[in-house]
């Protein structure tokens, strides 16, 4: 009788434990996601807005800012930067528009303007994808821009600086690979080529 006593003792705090443990887990889970999906806004010149999920756009009036999960940067005159948890980073230049995605992967939608993305090496982050209207470019550590141009007919550039970059064209499906000093063209169409070129000198920033 005593044995079964102690069995059933041993058992409640066994099972305690477990819900503790359960519990310290779950934790630990949700504020890995929550400082995964954190996005950091530093603004450095001009008129900028943001919007957010059910909210309308707003001008962002301050040095920094913090987001969580999603947000969406139009910068008119302005210029602006964001910072990721796993330390990769996106400069937003004027007159561009992107939506910014982050927690188990970073994705960017852009609409329009130009973007330059330093993509951490190694980091916790599984992949970082920069989404536009004709085209897709997906890497893992490297620096790269893209481009949305509609003057002169619409194509969307990837430029890489260091590393490489997988780009693939929506409309068609082909698909290259960006080296170092290349500039990657797409344009529309279902029989649309990535046509690769020299970067030219003017986007050939660090």
């Amino acid at each position: 009788q005593i044995l079964i006593i102690l069995s059933s003792k041993m058992m409640k705090w066994v099972l305690g434990m477990a819900g503790v443990i359960m519990v310290l887990l779950l934790g630990a889970y949700f504020w890995w996601a929550r400082n995964a999906s954190k996005i950091a806004i530093f603004a450095q010149e001009g008129q900028v807005q943001y919007l957010t999920s059910g909210d309308e756009w707003k001008n962002f009036n301050s040095t920094q800012q913090t987001f969580y999960g999603s947000v969406t940067i139009k910068t008119n005159d302005g210029q602006i930067r964001a910072e990721f948890a796993d330390g990769s980073e996106v400069s937003i230049d004027k007159n561009s528009e992107v939506k910014l995605d982050a927690g188990s992967k970073i994705s960017l939608t852009q609409s329009t303007g130009r973007l330059w993305n330093r993509v951490r090496k190694l980091g916790g982050i599984v992949d970082y994808q920069v989404e536009m209207p004709l085209a897709v470019a997906g890497v893992r550590g490297t620096t790269f821009g893209t481009d949305v141009v509609e003057t002169g007919g619409s194509t969307n550039n990837i430029f890489t600086v260091t590393g490489k970059v997988a780009a693939s064209a929506k409309q068609s499906s082909k698909v290259a690979k960006v080296e170092t000093g290349t500039l990657a063209i797409i344009g529309p169409g279902e029989n649309a080529e990535i046509a690769l070129a020299p970067i030219p000198d003017e986007l050939k920033k660090s």
